[in-house]
């Protein structure tokens, strides 16, 4: 019985020190190489706003970004967790049009009504006026959902490692024909990805805006789904945010929001 005891003591100690060290890895990429600043508590009413940003001419990246900082954060309790350059765009919606933008910001409030009073003030205003243009989306983020995703992974991690699945690339090379068809030419983009080192060289963060689709693209959807996530329970990292998509400018409609 002691023998039992002490091995119970045993493997649960192994488990609070694996689920710490998968919490901590997971924070440490999401601070030092996404350069996420998202609280990992928050309140379930807390309201996130995806700002996209495109810059008038001329105008410098990092310093219009900072001006719309130094105007924005603090406002009603809002917190600027993220920003960042944008590369290029993968998939263009069709319901957000053919804009190109050229950064990318996540702000966070203590609700949506907060934020809707800060939207309709001047500091919202003059935090967004030197950019040419700009789009705000909303997002409902699941605060338990996206706390327990590091242990989702490590749960997945530990089952793969006792079945014998290997990790598996969910990726399969497009064609030439392919990023034609998307309006996407390599040889354009790489010169772009390369310049964009100097911004981040670890990391590259992906802003989607998601719908179900038909049942086809579900399937598909679910069998890279499987794939990709068992990589990012293999390497530690994944999604940073996962939330309801709240359309809160025009009227595009979105299910779904998931930042990796």
């Amino acid at each position: 019985m002691r023998f039992v005891s002490l091995l119970v003591l045993v493997l649960t100690a192994v488990l609070v020190v694996a689920m710490g060290w998968q919490h901590f890895r997971y924070l440490q990429w999401r601070r030092a190489a996404a350069q996420d600043h998202q609280p990992l508590l928050h309140s379930s009413s807390a309201f996130h706003v995806i700002s996209y940003l495109r810059l008038e001419s001329g105008a410098d990246l990092v310093e219009s970004l900072a001006k719309a900082r130094e105007t924005l954060d603090g406002a009603r309790g809002s917190q600027w967790i993220y920003a960042g350059k944008v590369v290029l765009m993968g998939l263009q919606s069709r319901q957000l049009g053919e804009a190109q933008w050229d950064a990318i910001v996540l702000s966070q409030y203590d609700s949506r009504e907060a934020y809707d009073e800060v939207a309709r003030s001047n500091t919202h205003r003059q935090a967004f006026a030197h950019f040419d243009a700009a789009y705000h989306h909303g997002m409902q983020r699941q605060p338990v959902l996206n706390l327990a995703m590091p242990m989702i992974f490590l749960g997945m991690r530990v089952a793969d490692i006792l079945r014998g699945v290997p990790v598996i690339d969910p990726y399969d090379r497009a064609s030439d024909e392919d990023l034609a068809g998307r309006n996407l030419d390599m040889e354009q983009i790489l010169p772009g990805i390369e310049a964009a080192r100097a911004y981040n060289e670890n990391a590259v963060v992906v802003f989607n805006l998601a719908l179900p689709g038909d049942a086809s693209e579900q399937e598909a959807n679910r069998a890279y789904g499987r794939k990709m996530f068992g990589l990012f329970a293999a390497n530690g990292h994944g999604p940073s945010h996962i939330g309801k998509s709240v359309t809160i400018q025009g009227d595009a409609n979105f299910d779904g929001v998931a930042v990796v």
